[in-house]
């Protein structure tokens, strides 16, 4: 009898142990992003978040009226991603949740562009399609990229994460 409770104590102690263990949240890589698959090879490699600001809540001027948030992340080596937001509120500064692609001009949802300064002429590498997360803890944001690039700029796929601070910014 004393054996079946010790095993039964030890599988409850490594139950315990493995759930513990097992945080997704933990094995999650923040202020890293990888661009893989663009046809201009010079543009796939990993690019390390420096800082980010936003500027809006700010009028678009559409049949209705909507709201943008224009997110600026810069990175090392030098480069930035864009990310312009249209809204239905301007309540809001920096969006939550999960963000999709705009289905058009003055529709809820994100339109996203990279430019990797390497040297190379760029009008920048435009997302078609993903999604774009945000949470926030205090005045520190997590900004989850899931992204692919539009075929016409080289396809391939954007992904990593922003952990930071966005302040509001200037526009420049």
């Amino acid at each position: 009898m004393k054996d079946i409770s010790r095993l039964v104590m030890v599988a409850a102690i490594v139950a315990f142990t493995i759930a513990a263990g097992c945080n997704k949240d933990d094995d999650k890589v923040t202020n890293k992003i990888t661009i893989t698959g663009n046809t201009t090879a010079d543009y796939n490699m990993t690019y390390i978040p420096v800082d980010g600001y936003y500027i809006g809540p700010y009028v678009i001027q559409c049949t209705t009226t909507s709201y943008g948030t224009q997110i600026s992340i810069n990175f090392n080596p030098t480069s930035s991603l864009y990310m312009e937001f249209v809204l239905g509120s301007d309540m809001v500064s920096v969006p939550s949740g999960a963000i999709t692609p705009s289905g058009g001009e003055c529709q809820e949802g994100f339109y996203a562009a990279f430019y990797p300064n390497t040297g190379l002429k760029n009008g920048g590498l435009h997302m078609s399609s993903g999604t774009i997360t945000f949470k926030k803890d205090g005045d520190i944001y997590d900004v989850d990229l899931n992204l692919t690039i539009h075929p016409d700029y080289g396809g391939g796929t954007l992904k990593g994460n922003f952990h930071g601070p966005i302040p509001e910014g200037d526009v420049k």
